[in-house]
């Protein structure tokens, strides 16, 4: 979410609080960014099976006129499975991995913390064994239906398909379990791992060369940095509008919810050593959660709680809506500037 000019606003308004934005989020990485922080994991790269395997492709021809032919093979309930086990494996990755930005095709990239792979992994060889569980279903409904109801579809595909393309069920055997692909690419951004390679006389040589790579070394590593500042404060900010809302609107919010998503931000935070600064904002946003869990908000306490986001974030008020709705405002600001601070890297 981007700052933009309201009617009320003058244009000289609207600068400061541009200016004021980018002056806590220049303050906020000078605080981050301590020189022992070393950017490792692994980058990943997927192809996830879908329901659209389920999906028979073949032709009918009409003289010479041709005409596709699509039929899913086997129930809806099936397709349904394929979309919870890629919900499950997003899942997974959001929990254990930084968002760098987008590569090709608008995608984004993600970066897993060493600490977090196998975590990530886990999950990825539970979500091979469903897959593969799904297919031997599948497979298995396509010719030893049990019930009456699915005896009557397969009867009805076979025959379409027989009927209009040529394709005959029996011949049908799904491997929906081959698609689901994961590499992991090692990356470390750190100059002195080049350097170390390099000895005196290679050095001497390459003097100039080598202060060049270093400098971008630095760069990539400062940008690298900055997104997952970004995606940090993103993440704050998603958890800081369902506070807003429920202190608008007096309805209460899941206290372990929240905390889950608290904790799942600081972990990844603390996977890269960019927790320290955090930490404080993040028991403060427990401690408003715990306030506006319960039907009945005590107002001092929410006050008290909603005080400590607003000494965390810098702001300026006393009100709590004011401050969730600020703090909202100032985080996704944050992370849109971090965005653009990549961007002109």
């Amino acid at each position: 979410m981007q700052a933009s000019m309201t009617q009320e606003e003058t244009h000289d308004e609207w600068e400061q609080k541009h200016e004021e934005i980018a002056r806590k989020y220049s303050e906020l990485i000078e605080r981050q960014i301590p020189e022992d922080i070393l950017i490792q994991g692994v980058t990943v790269d997927f192809k996830l099976p879908s329901g659209g395997q389920l999906i028979i492709h073949g032709f009918r021809e009409n003289g010479e006129i041709k005409e596709n032919v699509f039929i899913f093979a086997a129930p809806s309930h099936y397709s349904n499975s394929f979309k919870n086990a890629r919900r499950k494996f997003y899942r997974s990755l959001q929990r254990n991995a930084f968002v760098l930005g987008k590569g090709q095709g608008g995608r984004n990239l993600y970066l897993i913390p060493f600490e977090n792979i196998e975590s990530f992994m886990d999950v990825v060889d539970e979500l091979r064994e469903e897959f593969r569980d799904l297919e031997a279903e599948i497979n298995a409904y396509l010719t030893e239906e049990t019930t009456q109801e699915e005896k009557e579809y397969l009867t009805k595909v076979r025959e379409y398909l027989e009927k209009e393309s040529g394709v005959y069920a029996k011949d049908l055997n799904f491997k929906v379990s081959l698609n689901l692909k994961v590499s992991l690419l090692p990356l470390r951004i750190d100059s002195n791992t080049f350097m170390n390679f390099a000895n005196d006389q290679i050095r001497e040589k390459m003097k100039n060369s080598l202060k060049l790579l270093e400098e971008e070394f630095q760069k990539t590593r400062e940008s690298l940095i900055h997104q997952m500042i970004g995606d940090l404060t993103y993440r704050f900010s998603e958890i800081l509008q369902k506070l807003a809302k429920a202190a608008e609107t007096k309805y209460t919010v899941r206290y372990d919810s929240i905390c889950a998503a608290v904790d799942e931000t600081m972990s990844l935070a603390m996977s890269v050593g960019l927790h320290h600064q955090i930490e404080d904002l993040a028991g403060a946003v427990k401690a408003t959660a715990e306030v506006l869990s319960h039907k009945k908000i005590e107002e001092k306490a929410l006050e008290m709680a909603t005080s400590e986001i607003a000494r965390a974030l810098d702001i300026e008020s006393d009100d709590p809506s004011e401050i969730l709705k600020k703090a909202t405002y100032d985080l996704s600001a944050m992370s849109a500037r971090a965005a653009e601070v990549v961007r002109r890297m």
